[in-house]
């Protein structure tokens, strides 16, 4: 049945949709085959691309080949770099994760690998919609799922996995104030990761979009904090392994993904049992606050 439907929606695509041959889906194909303003704009974008590489990856590739050859030029410091630190203490710390996780590919593929493992659900979610089920809408539960998950893995890299704690320590910053950056500074890359996809569920529908937002804000936070209040100690290489050493910690994770996902799908049916999950994702993570906290409440 998902199939016939599949193929009715390719036969069936409107002038101006996005199969439409005149669309922009269509542009390199048109382009391929030889036809005159298709191929200059593809050859303008791809000049753009290749300039917007050199100008912001050239350093980058003439650092690595000096290391290649052993160079030992040095050099000078830039004033960018300091511009930061004058910017205030919550833009030094941001830019500070930021480095961090943008200087180690291996953590972006696994935080990727943890997306992909997610992403069937939207697959079979949009199966049991029958053929008039809509992908956007079965997209919405997989991705508030998706942002729990690369929410948790990125508190964790920037609360746990600190590879400098002692100089935190000692800096002149309260802990709050630490901890609070920190969760400021994963949710850029957090909001990269989900953009695309939520604006695939936004297409659907005003409702569809905003209630996704709220879920996926929702689903987030309560993945940073409960990485907040329990921090797990761990190299950053063993992300994927993070679970091994709080079997507690990586279960009230599931549960919450888990409870924040059936709560986005019972809204989308329009059903008040939502209520349910979304009650109990509040008392389960109201129950993991530490003792300190507890006592000041």
């Amino acid at each position: 049945a998902y199939r016939m439907a599949i193929s009715e929606w390719l036969s069936g695509a409107r002038a101006g949709g996005l199969l439409d041959r005149d669309g922009l889906i269509w542009i390199p194909i048109r382009a391929a085959g030889g036809e005159l303003w298709p191929l200059l704009l593809w050859c303008g974008v791809s000049l753009a691309l290749f300039l917007a590489a050199v100008m912001t990856l050239g350093d980058f590739f003439m650092r690595g080949a000096g290391a290649a050859i052993g160079s030992e030029r040095r050099e000078a410091p830039q004033v960018k770099r300091a511009t930061r630190f004058r910017a205030g203490v919550g833009a030094a710390l941001r830019h500070k994760e930021w480095r961090l996780i943008s200087r180690d590919p291996g953590l972006a593929s696994q935080i990727l690998l943890q997306i992909i493992y997610t992403m069937p659900i939207s697959v079979v979610l949009w199966r049991a919609m029958g053929p008039n089920g809509s992908l956007a809408l079965a997209t919405a539960p997989a991705l508030v799922a998706v942002a729990s998950n690369v929410s948790a893995s990125l508190a964790w890299l920037a609360i746990s996995s600190e590879d400098a704690p002692e100089f935190l320590a000692t800096a002149p910053v309260s802990r709050h104030d630490i901890e609070r950056r920190k969760l400021e500074a994963i949710a850029l890359p957090l909001i990269v990761i989900v953009a695309l996809p939520l604006a695939f569920v936004w297409s659907a529908g005003f409702k569809a979009g905003f209630v996704t937002t709220v879920y996926i804000l929702a689903a987030a936070l309560a993945a940073a904090l409960l990485n907040l209040w329990h921090p797990v100690p761990g190299r950053r290489g063993d992300i994927l392994r993070r679970h091994s050493q709080s079997k507690l910690v990586a279960m009230m994770e599931h549960m919450l993904s888990l409870l924040w996902a059936v709560a986005l799908a019972l809204t989308a049916f329009g059903s008040w049992a939502a209520a349910v999950p979304i009650l109990c994702a509040l008392f389960l993570l109201w129950t993991q606050r530490p003792k300190a906290v507890l006592a000041s409440a």
